[in-house]
């Protein structure tokens, strides 16, 4: 989904049950300060409301949150009367995701390389909604990270070779410069 709307956004926490009770007027602004920051490149791969619970060290958080992950970040965002907060995090920092079901109070922690976060759900059965939300999400997006990295090697395979046939002296100065122009679409 190249480009997203918050209503999309919305509309996809809401039919997957992913969506805390709220106004749907203050959740499309959190949402939408989402949409703005996608980029072209980024799949929005799950999108959620929830609350945000307050965090002793950064002096942020409490209140009802969006959510998204797209296929490269985390992005954690609240429209306020006067001003907003907004957060993204490389998936590639995220080390732990934690569902934690107790009588009263159900969470996620999300553990990353920087800080620990936690998202608090009205109830069990929400709050697995939202863990396996997070976890399918996550592995989507791992899923399609080997491509690049594939592609990624490839390319540093193909520059190798180049090279090496340049100091055999097999190609040109000129030759190899074309050749890697090309492999690099320079």
């Amino acid at each position: 989904m190249p480009v997203v709307s918050a209503k999309q956004l919305y509309d996809y926490a809401k039919n997957n049950n992913l969506c805390c009770e709220m106004s749907k007027s203050w959740t499309m602004k959190h949402f939408d300060l989402i949409a703005q920051d996608i980029k072209a490149d980024e799949r929005v791969l799950t999108a959620f409301s929830a609350f945000y619970m307050f965090d002793q060290n950064s002096r942020e958080g409490g209140g009802i949150y969006a959510y998204a992950i797209t296929n490269k970040r985390f992005i954690i965002a609240q429209k306020k009367m006067i001003g907003s907060s907004f957060k993204t995090i490389s998936l590639k920092n995220v080390n732990d995701i934690t569902l934690n079901k107790r009588a009263v109070i159900h969470t996620i922690t999300i553990d990353t390389i920087k800080e620990v976060f936690t998202i608090r759900a009205q109830g069990a059965a929400m709050a697995q909604r939202f863990y396996d939300a997070i976890i399918a999400a996550l592995k989507s997006a791992e899923k399609m990270r080997p491509a690049h990295r594939e592609s990624q090697d490839n390319l540093s395979a193909q520059l190798l070779e180049l090279k090496k046939l340049l100091d055999l002296g097999l190609i040109t100065q000129r030759d190899y410069d074309t050749k890697k122009s090309q492999i690099l679409r320079i």
